[in-house]
């Protein structure tokens, strides 16, 4: 129950009841006379000595296009997706726009949502026909022990808010795909912050980085004196889970952590409130899919390089579409859209320290002599009298100027891939 307030989820092969646990990620178990044996049959690992580079792009597009189509091939019931604005439900959304069957597209929120919006233009642009469903208040407790029953304890109950649609989404589909693994598995969780940490560190990073509440609230919610060997204990099933691998470079191993423990008891768990009544589908699942993105060397998984190149070059018509983390349509000029992100990331977490708002400027209009047309939003206090305020606006400027022209990163200079 600790682990489950802490992260969400329980860690391991842990549950909320004595003398049960789940079965291990990829294994097999059989029961007999003689009792149960469990045997693995394959275990997640980064492969060394890969170099490819854009073709791997052009392979994963036809991996995944082929792993949803067979999932889709002689099957009648009607298709539907769960689908946001972010990356990886638009990436499976191209992939069944080629299977010519009709589609409902699910969305949850209210229109001010950015994920609702673009997940719109998809379904739009794509041909499927979009359904949006909303939470106006609603008191949820109704549904609560519902949620508990069907997942078992093993998920936070405000992931698992589908419930309330239910009746109304099985009325469309039967079939639901989503994109759940595909954020991690293509490198989306692999922050700057890992590259320099060192592997006794890394625990405790997953400790600050992924518990759900502070850990003051934590103690709130203990006896007080069980509270520090509780804490330990949590520390040391993070760091056994760590140790399960075979794997030196912890940007790679916190990976591996992320896939095996937190995709796998968290993200793959919430599809236990859907699955009474409607048969998901994850086709970031398939094994030449996870085969493929292990074997993929760092410089391609690092700001998901070649699982964007592959929706830009596959699904070009969802590329245009604004990403719903940026506001923006997805870049194909990689340094471009790495230095666009971190800018993001940078004054995000200026808020946070300064409490006021920090407005990156909009991309600007160019004029005849290169220089930057009136109209934009600046930078609010407290960075415009402040040195990096100063830098990141010289370097918005030009990389708007680089991007209206058509400059590629490598000509920029120092914004080019080696100074990022």
């Amino acid at each position: 129950m600790f682990q489950l307030a802490a992260f969400g989820h329980q860690l391991g092969d842990r549950t909320i009841f004595n003398g049960i646990s789940v079965l291990p990620p990829g294994s097999i178990l059989t029961a007999g006379p003689d009792g149960v044996t469990i045997t693995s049959y394959w275990r997640p690992g980064y492969r060394r000595g890969d170099d490819r580079g854009r073709d791997a792009s052009a392979e994963l597009a036809q991996r995944f296009i082929a792993a949803t189509q067979r999932r889709v091939l002689h099957r009648r019931a009607p298709l539907g997706i769960f689908l946001s604005g972010g990356l990886d439900s638009r990436c499976v959304a191209g992939a069944l726009a080629t299977t010519g069957a009709p589609v409902t597209a699910f969305t949850f929120g209210d229109e001010s949502n950015r994920d609702v919006r673009y997940a719109r233009q998809l379904a739009s642009r794509l041909g499927f026909s979009h359904q949006v469903y909303t939470h106006r208040g609603h008191d949820f407790t109704a549904a609560l022990s519902r949620v508990v029953w069907r997942t078992e304890g093993t998920t936070a109950f405000p992931e698992c808010l589908s419930i309330e649609f239910h009746r109304h989404i099985r009325q469309d589909a039967r079939l639901v795909f989503n994109g759940h693994f595909g954020d991690a598995l293509s490198g989306g969780h692999l922050l700057p912050e890992l590259f320099w940490l060192r592997r006794r560190d890394l625990a405790g990073h997953i400790l600050h980085k992924r518990i759900r509440i502070p850990k003051e609230r934590l103690r709130a919610l203990c006896v007080p004196e069980r509270f520090d060997s509780l804490y330990d204990e949590l520390t040391s099933s993070v760091a056994h889970g760590l140790d399960r691998f075979d794997e030196d470079r912890p940007v790679l191993l916190y990976n591996l952590w992320d896939l095996d423990v937190r995709q796998r008891r968290y993200t793959q768990s919430t599809q236990a409130v859907d699955r009474y009544l409607l048969e998901q589908v994850s086709p970031f699942l398939d094994n030449e899919v996870v085969e493929l993105c292990l074997g993929l060397p760092l410089s391609e998984l690092f700001g998901q390089r070649c699982y964007l190149r592959t929706i830009l070059d596959a699904f070009p018509a969802c590329a245009d579409v604004p990403w719903a983390r940026t506001g923006r349509a997805i870049e194909s000029n990689h340094a471009l859209r790495m230095f666009r992100l971190g800018s993001d990331s940078v004054l995000r977490k200026s808020e946070t320290l300064s409490g006021t708002q920090a407005v990156l400027p909009a991309r600007s209009a160019i004029g005849a002599g290169g220089r930057r047309v009136a109209g934009d939003a600046v930078l609010a206090d407290p960075f415009l009298d402040d040195s990096l305020g100063a830098r990141l606006r010289e370097l918005q400027v030009r990389v708007d100027a680089a991007d209206a022209i058509g400059v590629t990163g490598e000509q920029l200079g120092d914004l080019g891939e080696r100074r990022l």
